[in-house]
């Protein structure tokens, strides 16, 4: 969902110099990055550099390799810290309601409804008391 490239990173869909299809990323690729783009790297099947590929949204950072691991994991405990119950809810809603027009997509009741868990109150009394939330994920 959130990917994140090594500095070095190079980026390819070689399909094309192998004679094959590349049906998924011939799919997805114009769904995420501008179609052009999209399309120049089908047809050449060249490398794109991780600094392109965070330039055109194909990754959101780039670190060096080094720091690729901790870049991660501190990625994943800023994710952690928040509710699971809505977590799941985002993920569902963005991948239902992606190609819906947007007053369908707002009407979805897609994976967990957050407003009646008992995280919610867990999130909002720790905040009045100012303290970190204890998730329970119900």
């Amino acid at each position: 969902d959130i990917p994140t490239a090594a500095d070095h990173a190079k980026l390819c869909l070689p399909e094309a110099r192998r004679g094959q299809g590349a049906n998924f990323g011939s799919v997805m690729l114009p769904r995420l990055i501008p179609r052009a783009i999209a399309m120049q790297m089908l047809y050449t099947a060249e490398p794109v550099t991780a600094q392109e590929a965070l330039q055109w949204g194909v990754v959101n950072k780039v670190v060096p390799l080094a720091q690729l691991a901790e870049a991660t994991n501190a990625f994943a405990r800023a994710i952690l810290k928040n509710a699971p119950i809505t977590l799941q809810r985002y993920k569902h809603m963005t991948v239902k309601g992606l190609d819906l027009p947007i007053a369908a997509a707002i009407r979805l009741d897609a994976g967990p409804n957050p407003y009646l868990s008992e995280d919610r109150i867990e999130g909002a009394r720790a905040f009045v008391e100012k303290r970190e939330p204890r998730w329970q994920g119900r």
